[in-house]
């Protein structure tokens, strides 16, 4: 039908048809007029598409909440007519119908657009493609995933199928959803797209209510820890607590962030900012743990000869300002990265290959490199001079298997099974191991620097005592005064 529609002979005029489960239109591909035809509204089932021209007002911010009995809208970047004279199609195909059976694999929930132009593949089209589409009113009513797609041939061994990959989405209202592509072909708006795995409601439920249980006991070790840096100088002059504290700092960011505003979709930019804030605090607590893993290279390996002056001053520049380069380049790329199809703020698949698995994958490498050196220092090589120690052969494994817990949990080992989640078969146990463990990173981090170290213990109880003799004496004071 697109093909018949793009080589329809028309005179340059635009031809219309309609019946009750379709309506179809041959636009000219002319941009002599200045009433081209650059897009086009449909009102009701069986009646013609209406045109929208470059001299209309009709499509305009406030049009579709005034208007809210049409079915489906399309506007076309105006450019998109005069870049495409040279193609061989004398017109534009456009057809907006009814979801029909035949088109599977996912659940429609609104009308399907069909835009080409002859046979040829258009894409990277900027500005995008721009349509609204009518879907039943109680669709959003419960949280599910939605969003707006384009029938890729490709997918199912060239059998086609929806993908996301393209398209962008924004709800209007609970009738509404507007969505923004770069290429021509069908469009429509989608419940419940399966991307591979998928969880049941119970696994979902578990691993919801462990990763924000990990979550706030992570904010509350990572609090004792920047706690105990303000308030004990004797603790923050150790530049391995300076190191801790910023890295606590970049955690208790991301972790805070990710609690209130994760699922905050409703404001379209104000869901981008906080991506980019995520995005950003979980690169620094990446980087911040590599700078952690060079500490323990130092204290560890190197053991002689590790001064280096301004240590902390060029790990802050290091760690703090890698991550904000990374979120630069990826804003003057593409800020249309930050913005995820799966209804949460983060960044979408593709910003995620570029932005957080690549760099992320590279830390993780050198971190394991490191976590080999300091593990075959204390172990095969601690009889060398780089590890001495006058201590008894006990207390020597107790303060090699702290070393070995400290950098197992620092260097980012649980990130791993994130990325072995997508593994067909490995899904369900990585993702529940992945939740358990970043989730708890931070309350770890309390317990072992913090609790378990004895001249920290003796700093708080030093301020638990005073502060409770301070009470005594208060309350013995007034009771000889009572007297």
């Amino acid at each position: 039908m697109e093909n018949i529609l793009s080589n329809a002979q028309t005179d340059g005029k635009t031809v219309k048809a309609a019946r009750n489960n379709i309506a179809v239109s041959a636009i000219p591909l002319n941009d002599n007029a200045t009433s081209a035809p650059v897009g086009g509204v449909l009102e009701n089932w069986g009646s013609n598409i209406t045109q929208i021209v470059n001299d209309s007002n009709r499509w305009s911010n406030t049009w579709f909440e005034q208007q809210g009995t049409f079915e489906a809208a399309v506007l076309f970047p105006r450019k998109l007519f005069s870049q495409e004279l040279n193609h061989s199609a004398t017109n534009m195909a456009l057809a907006i119908r009814k979801n029909m059976h035949f088109l599977k694999n996912a659940k429609v929930i609104s009308p399907v657009i069909d835009v080409a132009i002859g046979n040829e593949h258009i894409c990277n089209i900027d500005p995008p493609v721009q349509m609204v589409f009518k879907v039943p009113k109680n669709s959003f009513k419960r949280k599910r995933s939605w969003g707006c797609v384009f029938w890729d041939k490709r997918l199912n061994y060239y059998a086609g199928g929806w993908s996301y990959k393209g398209c962008n989405s924004i709800l209007i209202n609970s009738t509404h959803v507007r969505c923004f592509c770069n290429h021509l072909t069908s469009f429509a708006v989608v419940m419940r797209l399966n991307h591979g795995h998928k969880l049941t409601k119970v696994h979902q439920k578990l691993l919801s209510v462990i990763t924000y249980v990990g979550c706030c006991l992570s904010i509350l070790g990572l609090g004792i820890i920047i706690l105990t840096f303000l308030l004990f100088k004797k603790w923050r002059v150790d530049v391995r607590h300076k190191v801790l504290f910023n890295f606590a700092l970049a955690l208790v960011s991301f972790l805070l962030i990710f609690i209130i505003g994760i699922e905050q979709t409703r404001w379209i930019y104000g869901c981008m900012a906080i991506a980019v804030l995520l995005h950003y605090f979980m690169l620094a607590s990446f980087t911040w743990m590599l700078v952690e893993a060079f500490i323990q290279y130092l204290n560890l390996v190197k053991v002689i000869g590790t001064y280096i002056p301004n240590l902390i001053q060029k790990a802050m520049i290091f760690a703090w300002g890698i991550p904000f380069v990374i979120v630069v380049i990826i804003l003057g790329v593409n800020t249309d990265f930050y913005f995820n199809e799966h209804k949460h703020c983060w960044l979408s698949d593709k910003g995620f290959y570029y932005g957080v698995a690549a760099p992320v994958i590279l830390m993780l490498l050198i971190n394991y490199v490191t976590f080999a050196v300091i593990l075959y220092f204390n172990t095969c090589g601690r009889a060398t001079k780089q590890l001495r120690s006058n201590q008894t052969e006990r207390q020597e494994l107790i303060i090699r298997a702290k070393a070995v817990f400290c950098a197992s949990v620092l260097l980012g080992l649980s990130w791993v099974f994130g990325f072995l989640a997508d593994i067909k078969g490995a899904e369900l146990i990585c993702e529940y191991i992945f939740a358990v463990t970043t989730t708890l990173q931070g309350f770890l981090l309390s317990i072992f620097f913090v609790f378990r170290r004895k001249n920290t213990r003796d700093l708080w109880i030093s301020v638990v005592k005073k502060h409770f003799e301070s009470e005594v004496n208060q309350k013995t004071s007034g009771v000889s005064r009572q007297l």
